[in-house]
């Protein structure tokens, strides 16, 4: 199950970076569920707020 629409290397350079949550334990990057989350949220796009015009 593919939960976020990233390759593993770019997390890895995002967290590397820190721009992504992310937990380092013993030296290795680890994303808990709530990491997951977290990203996906920072990539939502609110709906528009006016309708299309015809």
């Amino acid at each position: 199950m593919k939960l976020l629409p990233h390759t593993i290397g770019t997390l890895r350079d995002a967290a590397y970076r820190k721009r992504v949550p992310h937990t380092k334990v013993a030296g290795r990057i680890c994303f808990r569920i709530d990491h997951i989350y977290a990203i996906q949220k920072a990539g939502e796009v609110p709906p528009a707020s006016q309708s299309r015009r015809g």
